[in-house]
């Protein structure tokens, strides 16, 4: 993105910052990108129309990578602080093969999962929590404690090979979706036996040793992110 910004204004000074963290692998469907121009006025900016912004860097970015949408915003507004919620999807594909098609966006595993049992695991985890056994290291954050407002499992509106976990939440630390897919795919796989309680064991440790697995990259995808206020509300569309 700073390349194609970088080719589409060649001589102008910039710094790019994401909403949301995607680590290599993940996808995401509503990502949002601040970019701060030094030598840009606001003026200079509402001047250049949508198809010279979204058209434009789309002309330079590599095919995994589209822009949607462009706003021009007040010169004092900093996106992050208005982020009231992020939602993620973790999809799972449960066909007898894998699917090729499927293997770059989902984590394939052969047989079946016990939903009932998955959610028995997800209910512990709503609500205002310390999280920071589902912390991987190398995150300097305040707190560990967030805040999840949703976490559940369910089947694909497509097919019933498909299953996908929600989970909406206030924020997220360093692959923490994934370290808690991993572990509750890890108690209902291989752990039949233990008590969804354990999930609330884990939770109280606050110890990252304590939880299971991270599960793999290609099965996460940024859904959605939720502001205070529209962004076409509070900025003007180029």
């Amino acid at each position: 993105l700073d390349s194609s910004i970088s080719k589409l204004f060649p001589h102008s000074s910039f710094k790019s910052i994401g909403v949301s963290r995607t680590d290599t692998g993940v996808h995401a469907q509503d990502q949002w990108v601040q970019v701060y121009f030094d030598d840009l006025t606001p003026d200079k900016l509402l001047k250049l129309q949508q198809i010279t912004w979204v058209r434009g860097l789309n002309r330079f970015l590599p095919s995994d990578i589209g822009i949607q949408k462009a706003y021009l915003l007040p010169p004092d507004f900093h996106i992050h602080p208005t982020v009231t919620q992020k939602t993620y999807l973790y999809k799972i594909n449960l066909s007898a093969s894998p699917d090729p098609f499927k293997r770059p966006t989902h984590h394939w595993i052969w047989g079946g999962l016990d939903l009932d049992y998955l959610n028995s695991l997800s209910n512990h985890l709503i609500g205002k929590h310390d999280f920071a056994s589902f912390q991987n290291s190398g995150s300097d954050v305040a707190t560990t404690t967030r805040t999840l407002f949703e976490a559940h499992w369910d089947y694909s509106s497509y097919n019933k090979s498909d299953i996908f976990f929600k989970v909406s939440g206030s924020g997220f630390l360093k692959q923490m979706v994934r370290n808690l897919v991993g572990t509750q795919l890890d108690l209902a796989l291989y752990r039949s036996q233990v008590e969804p309680k354990r999930i609330i064991e884990i939770l109280l440790a606050k110890d990252r040793s304590q939880a299971l697995s991270t599960a793999p990259a290609c099965g996460l995808h940024l859904e959605r992110v939720a502001f205070e206020s529209p962004l076409d509300k509070i900025g003007h569309s180029l």
